[in-house]
């Protein structure tokens, strides 16, 4: 699974990403879409979307589609509380939500893959000219 300093370099270069797309000196229309394999069973997708508004301005959106394959260490069947270790992560704590359909057959030693999106959507607030 990734750890909370991969989910926060993440989440730090969506946010910076944002404010570039917002400089003045970037422009940039258009979409972009890469895949890195980030070691450990880990892949993270990004997409990157920049759109030229009526007004001058730019609007868009910075997406991260993280997937991994984890170990279930500990399982809360009532709270629906997971324990997730990969080879070189700290464990990590998660709640499945009703989308995961075949809870109660989970248990400690499966491999799960898990998905998990980062989203940031922006507006300029300056035209560019």
């Amino acid at each position: 699974m990734f750890n909370k300093r991969t989910l926060l370099s993440v989440l730090t270069c969506l946010g910076l990403l944002s404010l570039i797309g917002c400089s003045k000196q970037s422009a940039h229309v258009g979409e972009t879409i890469r895949q890195v394999d980030a070691g450990d069973g880990v892949t993270v997708t990004e997409a990157e979307s920049r759109h030229l508004l009526a007004s001058g301005k730019i609007a868009g959106s910075n997406s991260a589609l993280i997937q991994a394959k984890s170990i279930v260490q500990m399982i809360d069947y009532k709270t629906r509380k997971l324990t997730l270790k990969s080879a070189e992560s700290a464990p990590i704590e998660l709640i499945a939500g009703p989308e995961v359909k075949n809870f109660a057959q989970i248990k400690a030693g499966d491999t799960v893959n898990v998905d998990y999106l980062v989203s940031v959507s922006f507006r300029s607030a300056q035209a560019y000219s």
